[in-house]
């Protein structure tokens, strides 16, 4: 799943670098970010996210976002459940 989100997270914003560029660990937005995206591009991934793995996750707290990591420990459960209940 990992791959997959640095993929999707390298394409959405139309970065200039291989997916495997972006570190697990790094900031993906806010002043600490290397890519220069703010609160309102976290909003849109989140969106993406919710309709790519056909999921309703809310946008209360942006900073659980924030990461390549934090993501997928979010998504991972979530996405796990989906796919049993397509079964």
């Amino acid at each position: 799943m990992r791959d997959e989100l640095r993929e999707l997270f390298v394409s959405t914003y139309d970065l200039d670098l291989p997916p495997g560029d972006v570190d697990p660990t790094e900031p993906l937005f806010g002043t600490r970010s290397r890519f220069g995206l703010d609160s309102m591009d976290t909003l849109r991934f989140i969106a993406l996210l919710n309709e790519r793995y056909g999921l309703d996750i809310a946008a209360t707290n942006t900073d659980t976002f924030r990461t390549i990591e934090r993501i997928e420990a979010v998504l991972g459960p979530r996405k796990a459940t989906t796919v049993r209940e397509e079964r």
